[in-house]
């Protein structure tokens, strides 16, 4: 890539020294094998530990009362920022469920603490859930 297309401001951003920023996080192997983890804005850094929301949200997806989930992460005044689940439920599922379900697959600090459950998630015109929005609707806790 040589550049966005019209946009130099967001082309200067993305290109450092002629490699291309993407914004994600992953590894290689000693095999040279690259794996994936998250987009670097959607890691959720609590309380001095970084969390991958693709790794939460697929332990969450393997529930089988859950069609649909998103994890953020949400203002905190004490851990920096807190994890918070947007569940589209397939039947019926509690929060203290999915918590206890979470419990059991995940590291404690991998947990979501905040939940809200949804009709839907919004999402672009290729079916991608829309984050930024999710983030938008939550406003900053007070403790």
């Amino acid at each position: 890539m040589s550049a966005y297309f019209r946009d130099p401001e967001e082309t200067a951003h993305a290109l450092r020294d002629g490699w291309f920023l993407t914004g994600d996080v992953g590894w290689l192997d000693e095999d040279g094998w690259l794996y994936f983890v998250d987009r670097k804005r959607d890691v959720i850094r609590r309380g001095g530990e970084n969390v991958s929301s693709v790794l939460v949200e697929k332990v969450l997806r393997e529930h089988p009362r859950v069609a649909e989930v998103a994890v953020v992460g949400v203002p905190d005044p004490v851990l920096g920022q807190e994890i918070k689940a947007f569940v589209v439920a397939s039947g019926p599922v509690g929060e203290n469920e999915l918590r206890e379900f979470a419990a059991a697959r995940l590291a404690r600090f991998q947990v979501p603490r905040l939940w809200e459950f949804r009709a839907s998630l919004p999402k672009t015109a290729t079916q991608r859930v829309e984050k930024y929005k999710l983030r938008q609707a939550t406003g900053p806790l007070l403790g």
